[in-house]
């Protein structure tokens, strides 16, 4: 074994990486899947639920905005990201709190909600640069492959966990104590790793932060350029997506009654599919092209909101849960790479900037449309019936905007992505480790595929 102190320090560093990555998948499986359900067990009601997941998402797109300006007050990627992570912990305190007490208005679980997805959102691309120079190049896809794996086994333990507390809180007749323990635990698992993340090294920074771009060159951008096509699309679709999506939650434990334990299956089933179809997906990639990849995903995606309301039978929801972690793994593995074929690279960070906040604010408008016609519609199993209906439609009219998407002409490039975030309705939100992406690697691989 090498005693040379850098050889020793990067294998230090890698090993906190993936203790972080543990640490973060409590934090998610143990807290933010359960945000939801915690405003139905306070009373707060369907609504609510429904939007506290995707409102707060707001303040994170705006706060991205300010990260850059975050790294150069405090001269560090790494006290930026320990920051957000260590203000993403906090977030839980109101929660618990608030589950103790027996009661927390609805302001008060949107306050904490907006704190903690606004210190995630934030800490994202700080992260991404930081740890792409902790990580040597020729490991990065097998490390962080591995390390996603990890956080992935990691959410799913956690999911179960918090299931059996919540059953056997309830049984005992104390429900919100229940919660109470499961926010404790992913402010502690959060804490775990703020501490972890501030014990890795973190290298000199090197060079300027790219160049941005004007409002009018933006606008051109995304009204003529491949990448501003597929833009354009993607704030559609997601629109279209979240006029149903935040109320699947609210659903399964408010209208069909799941016990948690079926909740959590069902959440987990489709984060389970979605993990296994992902690493399939590069050779689909590799003989269909990415632009089929895109079209198969709508086309899987759209009936699924007006599939819930074939069946309400456990069984059928399930199968729908592994159809839904297919498609949806299917749709970001395309988009993501199609971001980075489409959009030069020398205007991908502004553009994809503007994408973040654009789709920030394409989830909270979505949402809230899905709020009105869920209210129109005389709420109860009507106004689901409405909301899915509407939803599955103006997914389907986004098909005019995806013809207009074309993709550059070559082969997927092998990358590992991330978990982000847990949706039920979508499993789980994977984005990729700006760190892996490599064209030398792609080029390669298409080689050998070709042999």
């Amino acid at each position: 074994m090498s005693t040379d102190p850098a050889a020793l320090a990067r294998r230090r560093d890698l090993r906190l990486i993936l203790t972080d990555g543990l640490a973060f998948s409590v934090m998610v499986g143990m807290g933010e899947a359960y945000i939801a359900a915690f405003a139905l067990a306070l009373g707060l009601g369907e609504v609510v639920a429904g939007l506290v997941v995707t409102v707060p998402l707001l303040a994170g797109g705006l706060l991205q905005l300010v990260t850059p300006a975050g790294v150069r007050w405090l001269r560090s990627r790494r006290r930026w990201t320990v920051l957000c992570a260590s203000l993403q912990a906090l977030a839980f305190a109101p929660l618990a709190a608030g589950a103790l007490a027996g009661r927390l208005p609805a302001w008060a679980v949107f306050a904490a909600a907006t704190g903690y997805w606004a210190a995630g959102m934030a800490a994202g691309p700080a992260w991404n640069v930081w740890v792409e120079r902790l990580v040597p190049r020729q490991v990065r896809l097998r490390f962080f492959a591995r390390r996603t794996g990890l956080v992935q086994l990691g959410v799913l333990v956690s999911l179960v966990g918090s299931a059996a507390v919540l059953e056997w809180a309830t049984a005992a007749g104390h429900p919100l104590r229940g919660f109470a323990a499961i926010f404790l635990a992913a402010a502690l698992g959060r804490a775990v790793s703020a501490r972890v993340l501030a014990a890795q090294s973190e290298s000199p920074q090197a060079g300027q932060p790219p160049p941005g771009m004007s409002p009018r060159a933006l606008l051109r951008e995304f009204r003529g350029g491949e990448g501003g096509r597929l833009l354009v699309y993607l704030l559609a679709f997601t629109t279209s997506v979240t006029v149903a999506s935040p109320y699947f939650s609210p659903f399964m434990l408010a209208r069909l009654r799941f016990s948690y334990w079926e909740y959590m299956a069902l959440v987990g089933t489709a984060l389970l599919a979605k993990v296994l179809v992902l690493s399939q997906l590069a050779r689909a990639a590799r003989r269909f092209g990415l632009d089929a990849m895109l079209r198969l995903a709508w086309f899987g995606i759209l009936g699924l909101p007006a599939l819930w309301l074939v069946s309400q039978a456990f069984g059928y929801l399930a199968l729908l849960q592994v159809i839904s972690g297919t498609f949806w793994a299917t749709q970001e593995y395309a988009v993501f790479l199609l971001l980075f074929e489409t959009i030069p690279a020398a205007r991908r960070v502004a553009m994809l900037t503007a994408y973040n906040l654009g789709n920030a604010l394409a989830t909270v408008t979505g949402s809230l449309i899905g709020a009105a016609i869920f209210h129109l519609a005389g709420q109860g199993m009507a106004g689901y019936v409405a909301i899915f209906a509407a939803s599955s439609a103006a997914r389907a009219l986004c098909v005019v905007l995806l013809l207009r998407v074309r993709g550059a002409q070559r082969v997927p490039r092998p990358v590992s992505f991330r978990l982000d975030a847990v949706r039920p309705g979508m499993g789980a939100v994977l984005k990729p480790v700006l760190a892996t992406v490599r064209r030398g690697r792609w080029r390669a691989a298409q080689r050998r595929e070709a042999r």
